[in-house]
């Protein structure tokens, strides 16, 4: 082998050295550079096409967010100012009538109200929680209304929980 090695012109020596190489280099660009490029190029695309859906995701919930509101609820917030539901509550039940009735109110959250009525007229009562629902949005989550005595006619005791919605 040394022998052939040395029969070997210095430019043929130079090839079979080189060859490896070359073929090595080959080797590399088309199994390890290649798939790279093109996978970082798919990559790309497909980051350039999350983000195209990220953006007609975040407009369709903005759509979805316009369009859940009723006419009814976004009138009522702009009639509430800004105010706090224990507030609307007791200026409300006042403006109805049941000033007299009205023994405590007692928030439970930001948005959840405990009221305490004490001979409260039936009628103004009613009236009154179905305005605080079309007027302020909002309903009753619960409520226990009992008659005072067999003898009066109308007069009601009640514990009432609202809630904005």
């Amino acid at each position: 082998m040394k022998d052939w090695w040395q029969d070997l012109q210095k430019r043929e020596q130079q090839l079979i050295l080189g060859g490896p190489i070359a073929l090595v280099t080959v080797l590399l660009w088309a199994f390890v550079w290649l798939p790279y490029q093109k996978n970082k190029d798919n990559l790309q695309t497909q980051i350039y096409a999350r983000g195209q859906q990220l953006i007609e995701i975040t407009q369709i919930a903005a759509q979805a967010k316009t369009a859940g509101k009723s006419p009814q609820s976004a009138n009522s917030t702009a009639g509430r100012g800004n105010r706090s539901l224990l507030r609307i509550t007791d200026e409300s039940a006042r403006a109805a009538g049941l000033a007299a009735a009205l023994k405590r109110i007692e928030p439970d959250t930001d948005k959840q109200v405990q009221v305490w009525l004490e001979n409260a007229d039936f009628d103004k009562l009613i009236t009154w929680l179905e305005v605080i629902e079309s007027k302020y949005s909002v309903r009753v989550e619960s409520s226990s209304i009992n008659k005072v005595s067999k003898k009066t006619t109308g007069a009601v005791n009640a514990r009432i929980s609202l809630r904005e919605y």
